[in-house]
């Protein structure tokens, strides 16, 4: 299929941030501030979130969601965003998971190009005569209590499916891998005839016959493309360059912090990024590098105030880490571009 493409695994789990931002804007809608919640579930904090570009690593949602709806006390939390804010919340692969000729185009899109929305296993369908089952995406491991995310994820499935069969179509079957107290109470129950639980994949029956179907508008689709991003990055130098910088404001960056944020040790993570011939020391100093130069060139901060952002000791400390990676002070970097854009 022309629009079905697939990425190279990482062996870091990553998905676009744009994902928590269904979340984030709901805690708003209640006037509850998210940066609390962001911050223990060692997500970035100062960043935007509908940059394509921001990264982060996928357990960091999967924390966000289940924190989240213990926080507001929602149980039905994953399944209603999923309802409320349509594929992933917005972007360009929402957009086009939307837009397909047909349903069954959706779906192969869906399976043969989820890595370039989260780096995990892809998702599958298993075509009968009568019925389809249409698997999400690997996330929690079969067992876990990650029953929230895991009503996202089918949530999101069954709002792909409704985007050409209708707003009112009804999954006879949904199957989940959790085994939920009073899982008959939830929400994702009431939206099907027949809820599954412990299922060794969890997914939606559709009927086979209206996997041809075309498309049609729902209420909630985007009713434009995302903001499209740049390829995932797949190696591991690359993946903490983007991911180091977004979480630059929030964090110290420390080898430790980075390595529990990636939920990696520091010693596995160093061996994946010596493959490329490279430490976590230099990426680290190159992140805090660009970011020093772009704060000199936008001459909105002083130098304490970068020095203080950067999280070094002191001003000097600051001034001595970058005229040794730039062979020039800060104040002459900053002099030195000021004339050469008066010039120009």
């Amino acid at each position: 299929m022309e629009q079905c493409y697939t990425m190279p695994r990482t062996k870091i789990p990553l998905i676009r941030a744009s994902q928590l931002l269904p979340f984030i804007e709901e805690l708003q809608l209640l006037e509850v501030d998210p940066a609390k919640q962001l911050l223990r579930c060692r997500c970035p904090v100062s960043t935007d979130f509908t940059d394509p570009d921001n990264i982060i690593p996928t357990n960091r949602l999967w924390q966000f969601i289940e924190e989240t709806s213990r926080s507001l006390g929602n149980k039905n939390l994953g399944w209603d965003i999923a309802m409320d804010y349509g594929v992933y919340g917005a972007g360009q692969f929402g957009y086009q998971l939307e837009h397909q000729r047909t349903l069954g185009d959706a779906i192969n899109l869906y399976i043969g190009s989820i890595s370039e929305h989260a780096s995990v296993s892809s998702g599958q369908q298993n075509t009968g005569a009568d019925c389809s089952w249409f698997y999400r995406a690997t996330l929690p491991m079969k067992g876990s209590h990650y029953f929230q995310v895991e009503q996202y994820a089918l949530g999101t499935l069954v709002h792909i499916v409704r985007s050409y069969l209708g707003s009112s179509w009804r999954p006879t079957r949904i199957a989940i891998t959790s085994r939920p107290r009073q899982a008959q109470s939830y929400n994702i129950a009431n939206s099907c005839d027949e809820l599954i639980v412990g299922a060794a994949r969890a997914g939606i029956e559709i009927p086979t016959k209206r996997i041809s179907a075309s498309s049609r508008k729902l209420r909630n689709s985007l009713q434009k493309p995302g903001k499209k991003s740049r390829p995932f990055p797949t190696e591991t130098p690359n993946i903490l360059r983007q991911m180091l910088g977004f979480y630059l404001d929030d964090y110290s960056l420390s080898h430790n912090t980075v390595s529990d944020i990636l939920e990696i040790s520091p010693r596995t993570l160093n061996r994946q990024l010596a493959l490329y011939g490279q430490s976590f020391r230099d990426i680290r100093k190159d992140v805090i590098v660009e970011r020093a130069k772009k704060e000199l060139v936008s001459g909105k901060l002083s130098m304490l105030e970068i020095s203080r952002l950067l999280r070094y000791a002191n001003q000097s400390a600051f001034s001595r880490s970058f005229a040794q990676t730039m062979n020039e002070s800060p104040g002459a970097y900053q002099q030195r571009i000021a004339s050469k854009g008066m010039t120009t």
